[in-house]
């Protein structure tokens, strides 16, 4: 497996299902400076609406969580997956986990660009040691693995090799009639506006 697994922090909240709720909510985490790895939302029963979120950090997400009120379920477990995309990834995963006995209860997965998917797996919490464990050992024995824990602000790399990057199409350098690049005037307030 070419596959970089994080174990990650889960919380939810229900919220009315109408236009706007979610995005106030967001814009609110997002004034304070929270970043997530994930967000999904999806219908709750009662004309609700369950919002998820993946918090890059939990501490500082459950603080501004309360600041603004918001009810949130309790702190929940769950893996995100970085990896090379290829036929058959996430059937690896999942091939693991269910050779194991373990039953996976959710799992999103999409593709991320530039040769590369991410996705997000669930387990019941009785299995999430046992999971842990066989994707770290499984991810170990990959060169191109490893297995972080929970917590705080990750600095993963999202590094890409070069046979994995498609520059095919890509805009070369646009250099004025004096040799100046144009993207090194961009911010100077030279070119269109002040600013970046």
């Amino acid at each position: 497996m070419s596959e970089t697994i994080h174990r990650v922090d889960y919380y939810y909240t229900i919220i009315p299902d109408k236009p706007g709720e979610a995005a106030r909510v967001l814009n609110a985490f997002a004034e304070a400076g929270v970043n997530f790895t994930a967000v999904s939302a999806f219908p709750a029963p009662g004309r609700k609406s369950q919002l998820d979120f993946l918090p890059e950090n939990s501490a500082n997400f459950s603080k501004i969580a309360r600041k603004l009120k918001l009810k949130l379920s309790s702190k929940k477990s769950g893996f995100f997956i970085l990896g090379v995309d290829r036929p058959g990834a996430v059937a690896a995963i999942l091939s693991v986990l269910g050779g194991a006995g373990i039953n996976v209860t959710s799992m999103q997965a999409v593709c991320a660009g530039a040769g590369r998917y991410g996705g997000l797996l669930w387990v019941k919490p009785a299995d999430l040691r046992k999971a842990a464990g066989l994707l770290d050992r499984k991810i170990s024995a990959s060169p191109a693995g490893r297995a972080r824990p929970a917590g705080g602000n990750q600095p993963w790399g999202l590094g890409a090799t070069e046979s994995q990057v498609n520059v095919q199409g890509t805009i070369g350098q646009r250099i004025d009639r004096r040799g100046t690049k144009v993207e090194d005037l961009a911010g100077t307030g030279k070119m269109d506006s002040p600013g970046g």
